[in-house]
């Protein structure tokens, strides 16, 4: 019975700890056998500040995809063993400049043809079960580098949650909760200024006559969010007054408005997006960098000249 094989892919994370455990455990055999006082956790540390040269513990953590802490703690292992010098930057003294030390370098150098020995056996370990198998590994940790589990997870539990709601278009009768629920989150985060009124006492006006789109959120007759796209010219589109009820936030449903309002915007051959947003409206950035919009300092003559704080983010469609 091998239970982490059988539960398949919810237990991939304990099975890649489990093969990393097994290897390193039978490398450290490999080590102890041959007489060398070295274990395989400390491989990467040194192989980094031999090829490398002094780093900071903050470098190493990053290059190695390692915490802080772990690194600590294999520093202070090596040095302890007296492989590993550490210095304060003279620069910076809150960084900490890790060296290896001339015990460490003839160690290092002694070990090369042991460890070309260890790189060739794993390589017909890879081959016998899959000569891509390190490209594919590649190719999930750069997937997770574009979007972490976390994200992945919350995004299908958010989309279960959200699909209670259906996206609907602009109705006469939902004109009030346009400008409802916009002025709940304004209210809630700064004061609400003239131009906001101009455009939520007429949006019909101001968003839909330009051939902009306005969409609604709702359960039955409970409409918790909405957010409208303006067109301007040359292909180019505004997003504007996203808004989700605070009693019906973190289900994914201004991630479901904001994808359908940047679906509207291909199908009308857009080529970009622009917003606006504060840097105090930190989840809601969030959600819009998730979509790929990035803040640039392009001025764009027919936005707001709000009194709060705001940045101007696109999308190149």
């Amino acid at each position: 019975m091998d239970i982490i094989r059988d539960i398949g892919p919810l237990g991939f994370a304990s099975r890649l700890k489990r093969l990393a455990e097994l290897l390193q455990r039978d490398v450290s055999r490999v080590y102890k056998t041959q007489r060398l006082d070295f274990e395989a956790r400390w491989f990467p540390v040194m192989y980094s500040l031999a090829a490398h040269g002094p780093l900071s513990v903050t470098e190493l953590a990053v290059a190695l995809g390692l915490t802080h802490p772990a690194i600590n703690q294999i520093a202070a292992a090596m040095s302890r063993r007296g492989l590993l010098e550490s210095a304060k930057d003279k620069a910076d003294e809150r960084r900490r400049i890790l060296r290896l030390s001339a015990e460490g370098r003839r160690l290092h150098s002694s070990m090369q043809p042991l460890w070309d020995e260890i790189a060739s056996a794993t390589s017909q370990l890879i081959d016998a079960a899959d000569p891509d198998l390190l490209t594919g590994i590649s190719r999930i940790e750069e997937s997770l580098t574009e979007r972490c589990m976390y994200d992945r997870v919350m995004a299908r539990l958010s989309s279960k949650s959200s699909s209670e709601f259906e996206i609907v278009d602009y109705q006469p009768a939902l004109k009030r909760h346009f400008k409802t629920l916009n002025l709940e989150w304004l209210k809630e985060y700064f004061a609400v200024e003239e131009k906001d009124k101009i455009v939520l006492d007429n949006p019909e006006a101001h968003i839909l006559s330009t051939g902009g789109t306005i969409l609604f959120a709702r359960k039955d007759s409970w409409v918790v969010g909405t957010a409208a796209l303006i067109k301007h010219e040359d292909g180019v589109f505004e997003l504007c007054k996203l808004a989700v009820t605070k009693r019906a936030r973190r289900r994914g449903i201004g991630d479901r408005l904001l994808w359908s309002l940047i679906e509207t915007a291909r199908k009308s051959r857009g080529k970009k997006i622009v917003l606006q947003t504060s840097p105090a409206l930190d989840q809601a950035n969030r959600l819009y960098e998730k979509h790929g919009f990035r803040v640039t300092k392009k001025k764009y003559s027919w936005l707001a000249d709000y009194r709060r704080e705001t940045v101007v983010m696109e999308l190149k469609l």
